[in-house]
């Protein structure tokens, strides 16, 4: 898939060196999540981006997914039943983890080792979290270092 590349329905953001793909369907709450993920960020000192809101262009360059923001939506995010806000932002970040959001409905213990496949020859990691909670971002950062552990 090198040198072409995908449109998908995805909000992207970086975290430090962390790319983030907010997936799931639409009204599911990606875009809220995202802002949260970057608010927490820099309320912590930390730096927090995005990257693209609703629409991502996906590339694989160096085994690695590559987010793309489209110039038309270029810093702007929506937040359902509020409006649109001006973020700024980057360009680009590669894409390390998905992250869905989930209900209490929800499995439980979700499947180890899940990923989040956009096309074929795209997949990434998926982390779940759940819809609503407190810190969003350490939810997230808690199940990445989860993961690491696992991977030893």
């Amino acid at each position: 898939m090198t040198g072409s590349g995908i449109n998908a329905h995805t909000t992207v953001i970086a975290v430090g060196l962390t790319g983030l793909a907010f997936v799931g369907p639409s009204g599911s709450g990606k875009s809220s999540l995202a802002f949260s993920c970057i608010a927490e960020a820099r309320r912590n000192g930390r730096y927090g981006a995005l990257v693209a809101d609703d629409q991502a262009w996906l590339q694989i360059l160096n085994g690695s997914v590559i987010a793309s923001r489209p110039v038309a939506t270029a810093g702007l995010l929506e937040l359902r039943h509020s409006g649109i806000v001006e973020m700024g932002g980057q360009r680009s970040t590669v894409i390390h983890y998905c992250v869905l959001p989930v209900g209490n409905e929800a499995e439980r213990l979700p499947l180890d080792d899940e990923c989040y496949e956009f096309a074929a020859n795209i997949s990434v990691p998926l982390l779940r979290i759940v819809i609503g909670c407190s810190s969003p971002l350490a939810w997230i950062e808690s199940l990445i270092g989860t993961r690491h552990r696992s991977d030893d």
